[in-house]
């Protein structure tokens, strides 16, 4: 069967349309229909690009978190939409920025601006968390 596997690979090689290559993100072969392609297919290619947009934005802002400011891992680091694609964003690396996973979830669909209100409302005295009321009626016992 490997002998038969070569000698497909051989032909393959040797048809003037088609190309073998190698997926630059999943290592997989594939037949590329022009040379200049390297990934096997468009998810591939998605996965890619966010790993460069990532990469850009670290090397502009950091590894920090764009909302928060805690010190974010690029590996555990979320691509966050300052205006949501839901609200009209655009996937443009400047309407991208680093958040932390927490930051990012709990943005949801808000901007940047509408999620940095809502931040600081949290952050803020105003905000009297019945379990904090708890917590500390229960120190002072």
């Amino acid at each position: 069967m490997v002998i038969q596997d070569d000698k497909v690979r051989k032909q393959r090689k040797n048809t003037a349309k088609t190309l073998l290559k190698i997926c630059q993100t999943c290592g997989k072969e594939f037949e590329a229909k022009h040379p200049s392609f390297k990934y096997c297919d468009s998810q591939c290619n998605q996965v890619e690009l966010r790993r460069q947009r990532k990469t850009a934005l670290v090397k502009l802002y950091g590894d920090v978190c764009s909302y928060c400011g805690i010190e974010v891992k690029a590996f555990f680091s979320h691509l966050d939409h300052i205006v949501p694609k839901s609200q009209g964003g655009t996937d443009d690396i400047d309407n991208l920025a680093i958040a932390c996973p927490m930051c990012n979830m709990a943005k949801y669909t808000m901007t940047a601006y509408e999620y940095l209100d809502w931040l600081a409302y949290i952050r803020s005295a105003k905000f009297n968390s019945p379990i904090l009321s708890r917590l500390n009626n229960n120190d002072n016992d």
